[in-house]
C-alpha cells in the first residue's frame, strides 16, 4: 500500500505526511512491513491523514496497522487493541457513528477479555462508547456506561506494565473522579470528558494541546514531550488516538 498524494489541505499537514509515509518507508525497508516498528510509523501515518481531515486515508492506514499488528502478535496484544481504538476513533471523527459504536463494542469486550474490566483502557473504551452512543441520542445507554466508570475502582495491581509509556502515568487515576477537572490547568478542564475527536476540539485547546490532538496515544517518548500541565491530567475517555 502505497501513501496517496497530497490532495489539498495546508502545507504544514502535507509536509508532515510525507514525513511520516517516509519514516514508514524506512521502517519498512529496515525490517519489512509487519516489524512492529514499521506497524507504529503506519499508525502515526495515518493520524497524519487523520489531522489533515484526509478520512478515507486515515481509515486505510488505521485497518492495514491493525491488520497487520494482529496478523503478527495477535488479536489480544495491546498494541492490535490500541489501533483498533484508533481506527474506531476515526470513524467517529468521520461521522460513522453507527460503525463506530459498533467497534467500541466489540474493542470493549475485547479488552475486557485481556486487560481486566478496570484496566485503564478497558475504561477508555467503555468512555468511548459512551459518547459515542450519546451522539447517537442513545442517553440512557450512554448514562449507564458512565456510571460504571464512575463507580470502578482502581487499577488491579501490576495494569501498569501492561500499558503503553504515554498511559502508565494514570494507572489508579479515577476515571470521572469528582472535582477532578478543578485541579486541572486551564487547557486541561475543557478537556473532561469530551470526546477526543470532537469537530474543531483542537481550535479550541491552548497551543500545548493543540500539539497532541490526533497525535498516537502511545507514541513513543510523547510523554517527554507533554507540556508540565498536561503531565498531571487523570485518564479520561476518548484519549486511545
Amino acid at each position: 500500500m502505497n501513501p496517496s498524494p497530497n490532495k489539498g489541505g495546508s502545507v504544514r499537514s502535507a509536509e508532515r505526511i510525507c514525513r511520516c509515509a517516509a519514516h514508514w518507508e524506512a521502517a519498512r525497508a529496515a525490517g519489512g512491513d509487519s516489524h512492529p516498528d514499521a506497524l507504529r510509523a503506519q499508525h502515526r501515518l495515518a493520524h497524519a491523514y487523520r489531522a489533515a481531515r484526509r478520512f478515507d486515508d486515515a481509515l486505510r492506514w488505521f485497518e492495514a496497522a491493525a491488520t497487520g499488528s494482529a496478523a503478527r502478535r495477535g488479536d489480544s496484544h495491546w498494541e492490535t487493541l490500541r489501533y483498533r481504538s484508533s481506527l474506531a476513533n476515526c470513524h467517529y471523527a468521520a461521522g460513522h457513528t453507527d460503525i463506530a459504536i459498533a467497534m467500541f463494542r466489540e474493542l470493549l469486550a475485547a479488552r475486557r477479555a485481556a486487560l481486566g474490566a478496570n484496566h485503564p483502557d478497558t475504561l477508555r473504551s467503555r468512555g468511548s462508547l459512551a459518547n459515542a452512543l450519546h451522539a447517537a441520542g442513545r442517553d440512557a445507554e450512554a448514562a449507564e456506561l458512565r456510571r460504571r466508570n464512575v463507580s470502578a475502582p482502581e487499577a488491579e495491581p501490576g495494569a501498569e506494565r501492561r500499558l503503553a509509556p504515554a498511559s502508565r502515568r494514570n494507572v489508579g487515576a479515577r476515571e470521572a473522579e469528582p472535582g477532578a477537572e478543578h485541579r486541572l490547568a486551564p487547557a486541561g478542564r475543557r478537556n473532561v470528558g469530551a470526546p477526543e475527536v470532537e469537530p474543531g476540539a483542537e481550535r479550541r485547546l491552548a497551543p500545548a494541546g493543540r500539539r497532541n490532538v490526533s497525535a498516537p496515544d502511545a507514541e513513543p517518548g510523547v510523554e517527554q514531550r507533554s507540556a508540565p500541565a498536561g503531565r498531571r491530567n487523570p485518564a479520561r475517555a476518548l484519549q486511545d488516538g
